[in-house]
């Protein structure tokens, strides 16, 4: 597909998504020349805010959340291993612990290639994002913390 066909149909995707968070009235901002959304949500306890990437090279949406928690600098490789841990048996994406900065991020990434994307596909991707994002972020701020163990993340859901 050359890339001015490339980027039709990513315009169109990201016209979807657009439509789908008016249809849900959720607030949001966007960038229509970069094709990006960011929007926040709260879960059980604290706001995410969630990056909405439509890349018409990929022909992918990437979905993304910087967690509201920073490992301290002597907790980072704890942080690397849980995100490891807490990616296994996720169904889509994946959390990342920088040794930089301490920063926690969930990333996923779905194909729109040969696909009809719709508001339902847009609502699951989301609805997934943010279900892991929630269910995480609290082992993961209690981790950091020294509130649990390594050992305690690794064993208790």
């Amino acid at each position: 597909m050359d890339e001015s066909k490339k980027y039709e149909k990513a315009l169109n995707v990201y016209n979807v998504l657009l439509a789908t968070l008016d249809d849900m009235k959720w607030t949001y901002e966007k960038n229509d020349k970069e094709l990006t959304v960011t929007y926040t949500v709260t879960g059980e306890d604290i706001p995410m805010t969630f990056y909405m990437i439509v890349d018409p090279g990929l022909q992918a949406v990437r979905c993304f959340s910087f967690l509201p928690v920073t490992f301290p600098e002597d907790r980072r490789v704890d942080g690397v291993i849980a995100s490891c841990a807490a990616g296994c048996g996720l169904y889509e994406g994946k959390f990342f612990c920088s040794l930089q900065d301490g920063r926690i991020v969930f990333n996923s990434a779905s194909s729109f290639m040969g696909c009809e994307v719709n508001g339902h596909w847009f609502a699951a991707m989301m609805g997934l994002a943010h279900q892991m994002v929630d269910e995480q972020n609290d082992r993961f701020l209690m981790l950091s913390k020294g509130m649990i163990t390594l050992q305690d993340f690794m064993t208790k859901k």
